[in-house]
C-alpha cells in the first residue's frame, strides 16, 4: 500500500482542497455569526456527533477495503489488466468492478474431472480449488462485505443531512 502511495498525488490535491474549504468554514461562520440564534436546537450537537460516528466508521471500512486489495497476490495480466490497475479501480471506489475483475482472475469454481464423463481413474490431486477460494474468503468477500457496508453508511449520513434524491 505505501508503495502505491508513494506517486499519488491526491494528498496534495487534498491538502490545497482542505485549505480552500478552511477558508470558506471561515467567511460562513463570520456569516452565521450575524444571524441571531435565540433557540439553537438542543439536538444538534447529537445529530453532529452521529455523523461523525458514521463517518469515523466508514473511513475505517475504506481503509480496510484498501489493505485487503494490496494484499490480493499478483496474478497474470489478461486483458490488459494488471494488478496495479485493479488496486487503482478500488482506491478510486471503482469496488464492483474491481471485484468482478479479481473474480475473473481468481475463480472459485474451475472444471475439474469429476465435470466429464471419464472411463479411467484420475490422480490428479484433489483439493486443487482452495487456493483460488482462500483469496475469495479472505481478501475478495471483506472487501465486497465493507464495501456494501460503506455504501449503506453513505446513504444514512446523506439521510440525516436530509439529503434525498
Amino acid at each position: 500500500l505505501a508503495e502505491y502511495l508513494v506517486g499519488d498525488d491526491r494528498t496534495g490535491v487534498f491538502r490545497r482542497l482542505a485549505s480552500r474549504l478552511r477558508i470558506d468554514a471561515l467567511k460562513l461562520h463570520r456569516l452565521t455569526d450575524l444571524i441571531p440564534d435565540d433557540a439553537p436546537d438542543p439536538a444538534r450537537e447529537h445529530v453532529r456527533r452521529r455523523i461523525g460516528a458514521l463517518q469515523a466508521l466508514r473511513l475505517a471500512l475504506l481503509q480496510h477495503m484498501f489493505l485487503k486489495i494490496v494484499s490480493v497476490p499478483a496474478f497474470s495480466r489478461a486483458n490488459d489488466i494488471s494488478r496495479g490497475d485493479v488496486i487503482e479501480m478500488v482506491m478510486t471506489l471503482r469496488v464492483d468492478e474491481a471485484l468482478a475483475l479479481l473474480r475473473r482472475a481468481f475463480p472459485v469454481r474451475i472444471p475439474g474431472p469429476r465435470d466429464f464423463p471419464l472411463d479411467e481413474t484420475s490422480d490428479y490431486p484433489d483439493g486443487g480449488e482452495e487456493g483460488y477460494g482462500a483469496i475469495e474468503r479472505d481478501c475478495l468477500t471483506p472487501i465486497a462485505r465493507a464495501h456494501a457496508l460503506s455504501l449503506r453508511i453513505t446513504t444514512a449520513i446523506a439521510n440525516e443531512f436530509g439529503a434525498h434524491g
